[in-house]
């Protein structure tokens, strides 16, 4: 099962998320950044993703993994998952659960299971160590 990525961030984090992951495992296909701009709007920002999911001709199962639940690229987002159909968002992005998806994202059985192997991976990644 195989899918496309839109990582979708506040500031230019998507771009170095995407950056760092492929420092970790090497240059990824079907993985797209895309940030979320001061002087950009909840409508701007729908615009801008509709214009490059077009433009990379993205057919077929899309995950949009966000920075923030409820933030405006989540919002945004929502947007996609209610007019297209086979797309979900996971929100809480970070390193552990990015290099998870992109690296099970072809050997996942299906669209849910690499879903819930992110939130797991995600959640798992956050730890604490204390004296």
């Amino acid at each position: 099962m195989d899918c496309t990525v839109v990582v979708v961030t506040h500031g230019q984090l998507a771009k170095q998320l995407v950056a760092t992951c492929e420092m970790l495992i090497g240059k990824q296909e079907n993985v797209l950044p895309v940030d979320f701009m001061p002087g950009e709007n909840l409508e701007s920002l729908i615009k801008k993703l509709a214009g490059i999911i077009e433009d990379n001709k993205v057919s077929g199962p899309l995950m949009m993994v966000v920075d923030m639940f409820s933030g405006s690229p989540f919002n945004a987002s929502t947007w996609f998952v209610k007019n297209r159909p086979e797309t979900k968002i996971v929100a809480g992005v970070n390193v552990p659960m990015l290099v998870n998806i992109l690296l099970e994202r072809q050997e996942a059985e299906s669209f849910d299971e690499l879903v819930e192997m992110a939130v797991d991976v995600g959640q798992n990644a956050v730890k604490s160590l204390q004296n």
